[in-house]
This record gives C-alpha cells, structure tokens and sequence, in this order.
C-alpha cells in the first residue's frame, strides 16, 4: 500500500512541470492575465495594496472581445496589468449576486450605480474599493497601457492626463515616468 501510495505521488510530482505548474502563461508563452472572482477581487485588492481594474462587459458585445484578444492579449499589458493590479470582470447582464461596500447587487444593479451605459467600461479602483476614474469603449494596446501605468503608477494625484501625455512624448525612454 505505502509502495502504491508513494508512486502515485511520485507520477503527480513528475507531471507537475510538464502540466505547467509555476507558469503563468498561455500556449503561445504569453503571460496570461489572473481575473479574479469580484468578491475576491476587492478583498485582496485591499490587502495587497493594490489598485483593482474592472472590466465590464456583456457577451453580445463585440468591442468586448476584441478588447480581451488584442489588448488583454498584449504581453506588456498583461504583464504590467498582473504586476500593478487585481483585475475583474463584470458581466453587466449577469443576475448573480457581489458585494460592494457591505451592499449586496445583482451585477446589472451594480453596473448600473457605477454608471455604466456602453461596453465596455474600464472602471479603475485604489486598494480601498474607492473609484479612480472610468474608460470608455475601447482603446488600442499601446494607449491602453499608457492609460493604466499613468493610474498604476499614481501620476493621476500630481498630473493632468495631459501633462502626463507631454512629460512622456517629450522624454527619452529612460527618462520616461513609466520606466523609473
């Protein structure tokens, strides 16, 4: 039994590397992006420190999905998104049942208070569940993490968008506020 036991343990151990296991990336070596449960979400937003990103999105809706193929489907995007952020998803037709500052909503109820009218919605968090600001419809890869390392990164407290546009088209890479 123990002899049993002990390769059975054994083949899992050896599968593990082969299954991908410590990896964090998709077929094509991608780094993939870790979408958390929105209850989750805000929780280890707030204990991590982190500032949270919801998408919201509704399955019929075709700038949606390009969003997660060209933008989430990025490699710089994803990974500055996984570094900076805790990231969820918010099916705005969905009937399900979260939690919002000790509220509960249907996510329709919920999309709706953040103000929510089109798809999709982009709407940026500070670790406290507080909103930053919102995006909507869709934007390119390059502008969209632009966007996301000028609120990742706080410039947003010092700067105007603008001011931040001017300060990074006028630097050097190195000497670029994202690169610091």
């Amino acid at each position: 039994m123990y002899k049993l036991l002990s390769n059975i343990l054994l083949a899992s151990v050896l599968t593990i590397p082969a299954a991908g296991w410590g990896q964090n990336k998709d077929t094509k070596g991608k780094p993939e992006l870790k979408w958390k449960p929105f209850d989750n979400g805000f929780l280890e937003a707030q204990k991590g420190r982190k500032k949270l990103m919801l998408d919201v999105y509704t399955d019929w809706c075709g700038w949606c999905k390009k969003l997660d193929r060209d933008v989430y489907g990025d490699e710089q995007v994803s990974r500055y998104l996984n570094e900076k952020y805790v990231i969820v998803k918010l099916n705005a037709e969905d009937t399900a049942i979260v939690s919002y500052k000790d509220k509960k909503y249907s996510k329709i109820a919920l999309a709706r208070s953040f103000g929510v009218s089109g798809y999709p919605t982009i709407i940026f968090f500070d670790s406290n569940g507080d909103a930053i600001n919102s995006l909507g419809g869709y934007v390119a890869a390059d502008k969209f993490l632009q966007i996301v390392k000028y609120i990742g990164g706080d410039y947003y407290k010092s700067m105007t968008w603008e001011k931040y546009q001017e300060t990074a088209d006028s630097r050097s890479p190195k000497e670029h506020p994202d690169n610091r």
